[in-house]
């Protein structure tokens, strides 16, 4: 066997390596949570990603290996494969940005406890605390590294989208949010 793309096997052992950590977590925190079905557990999900995650890294790694592959010259396959890593490296300063930027927002949601208000009216409850704060702040700063311009569209996109999700998940759905 001969190794095609060591980028491929690189990611392919990084996908490896995260589905399999998000099993553990997942499989872990299930054990110590109050619920022993796996109907109603909220760790399910995870497992199912995990899972998807581990057969797509396979994927990846079959990829990156030859069986067979004796020509030496460069051919069209190869530039293109070329130019794919080239744009590819310009796009990982924006991936590690967005991850970092997810990280911060799952550590705020977290780490951060603030009051809730409650706002009543006739049949509309709408409770603002840490969720829709941070929601709102990360979904904000998003947009603005993705370069939106438009006022209107970099405050109001967030500020709809919190409402939406606190009012259906916490007022129509009764489910808890973080």
């Amino acid at each position: 066997m001969k190794i095609r793309s060591k980028k491929k096997l690189y990611e392919a052992i990084f996908f490896s390596i995260i589905g399999i950590l998000l099993l553990i977590y997942a499989l872990y925190e299930n054990q110590n949570s109050f619920i022993t079905g796996w109907s109603q557990s909220p760790y399910l999900f995870p497992i199912i990603v995990s899972g998807i995650i581990l057969l797509l890294s396979v994927s990846l790694y079959v990829q990156s290996i030859a069986i067979t592959r004796a020509d030496t010259d460069i051919s069209v396959e190869d530039d293109i494969q070329v130019k794919t890593e080239i744009t590819q490296k310009k796009n990982l300063k924006g991936v590690i940005i967005s991850l970092g930027m997810m990280l911060c927002y799952t550590l705020a949601l977290k780490y951060i406890t603030l009051p809730k208000l409650v706002f009543k009216i006739s049949f509309f409850v709408l409770r603002l605390g840490t969720f829709e704060l941070a929601t709102f702040t990360f979904l904000l700063a998003f947009l603005r590294y993705l370069e939106v311009r438009q006022k209107k569209i970099l405050f109001l996109v967030p500020f709809c989208t919190v409402i939406f999700l606190s009012f259906s998940f916490r007022t129509l759905l009764n489910v808890l949010l973080p």
